[in-house]
């Protein structure tokens, strides 16, 4: 509209100024207006109005709304003048044709709803299995904030990925959407010790959040003792092992057999964890989390005394395919144990010998570590790792020379794969 208006400004200028002199009008170019169409089938007109409107009556319509439609069988294709900018998609067409045509003319009726049973998703099912087994455990379960401040941002294991900033924060320690769950659990933690409360199990499933993406996470920290029985004067502390027994029971009882876990060193220095008392823990190559011991430092400033933590994430859980149960029947034939007792390097991992052992032993039902041992009599350097090693045939009763032929045979491999020597 600039020409018509300036036009219409000089044809003032001139009337009512004595405007003279005027130059001639120059015009560089033509801005192309290209007008949007919009379609919507004679099917979608009567199923939205719920009323019987003829295709000839719909062309009719729309032809009279200035919206030049073009017919293609059940297709009507409009396109719309630059001041119809109300109309966008083909259900403002239909209301339009509904409009014209009266409302009168659409009779009341209920609409159809199907019917459905309602029920839980598998990754709901699965979510609430875990809930009950770690409630199960004697757990507590725990509702922290999922807004914290700066300082849990850097204290987080594993963080997601980079922490949500809230624009106008209610205060500094509400500034962040987590990136993970432990350091709230910490405070917890640190809150139930400061009033005396020293053995409780707390646990959290909640999802943690970066820029353009969240994840759901499970973490629990176990505290003080298990058990205890004072009439038997028996305590069982909690330690690296429990917060792994309870891990496992976990993954066990929603599909995942503990063979298919895989524990590593951490590849890194956590500030959260013991350095030698925590592991990485994967399904298959797929990273789950990490399970340990509190880091000696963290616990004092904190003031608790030493806790298992673990974290991990529950998606790479709910998004994989359990193993499938399958029936067993109780194996009727004898169980014959061999122990021995291996010196190798320190460097090498119980993981290690376990799937070299099962790798060459097929026969080999249970594989126990019991003992690890450094000191005399034992090279620098090196330790002795006392294992039992359980045979057992699913179809027969072993012979001894068919037990001594793969003790050997897995003996042979320690020693040349792994370096390992039998301690006399």
């Amino acid at each position: 509209m600039a020409d018509k208006a300036m036009h219409r400004a000089v044809e003032l200028l001139i009337e009512y100024a004595d405007a003279t002199g005027l130059e001639a009008t120059v015009e560089y170019g033509k801005k192309e207006v290209v007008l949007p169409t919009v379609s919507v089938t004679h099917t979608h007109i009567e199923a939205l109005l719920g009323a019987k409107i003829e295709p000839e009556e719909c062309f009719d319509l729309l032809k009279r709304l200035n919206l030049q439609p073009r017919r293609d069988n059940d297709l009507f294709t409009c396109t719309i003048p630059s001041y119809r900018q109300d109309l966008t998609i083909a259900q403002d067409l239909i209301e339009e044709i509904g409009r014209m045509v009266g409302y009168d003319r659409i009779e009341g009726k209920l609409p159809k709803m199907e019917t459905v049973s309602g029920e839980l998703d598998a990754k709901q099912k699965q979510r609430r299995k875990i809930r009950a087994l770690c409630v199960g455990f004697g757990m507590t379960e725990a509702i922290t904030y999922t807004l914290v401040s700066q300082s849990k941002i850097e204290a987080t294991v594993d963080p997601y990925g980079k922490a949500y900033e809230i624009l106008s924060p209610l205060s500094d320690e509400r500034r962040y959407l987590r990136v993970g769950i432990i350091p709230s659990l910490l405070e917890s933690a640190a809150y139930n010790s400061a009033r005396k409360a020293k053995d409780y199990q707390l646990f959290e499933i909640s999802e943690v959040y970066a820029e353009g993406k969240y994840q759901e996470r499970l973490a629990f920290v176990l505290s003080g003792n298990l058990t205890r029985s004072l009439w038997q004067k028996q305590t069982y502390p909690v330690d690296f092992y429990t917060g792994k027994g309870y891990l496992e029971s976990i993954l066990k009882e929603i599909g995942f057999d503990a063979s298919r876990l895989r524990y590593v060193h951490p590849n890194q220095t956590y500030a959260s964890f013991h350095p030698y008392r925590s592991a990485q823990v994967y399904v298959g190559k797929e990273y789950l989390g990490i399970v340990g011991e509190i880091h000696p430092k963290l616990a004092s400033d904190l003031g608790l005394s030493p806790v298992i933590l673990c974290e991990i994430n529950l998606d790479v859980l709910l998004d994989q395919k359990p193993s499938k149960i399958k029936f067993v029947p109780v194996n009727k034939y004898p169980v014959v144990q061999r122990d021995i007792a291996l010196v190798v390097d320190e460097s090498i991992e119980a993981g290690a010998i376990e799937a070299l052992i099962k790798k060459e032993g097929k026969i080999v039902k249970e594989i126990r570590f019991f003992d690890v041992y450094t000191g005399q009599h034992v090279q620098q350097g090196f330790k002795s790792v006392a294992i039992s090693l359980f045979y057992q045939a699913a179809d027969h009763t072993l012979e001894e020379s068919e037990i001594g032929e793969v003790h050997n045979k897995i003996v042979t491999a320690l020693e040349k794969e792994l370096g390992a020597k039998l301690r006399a």
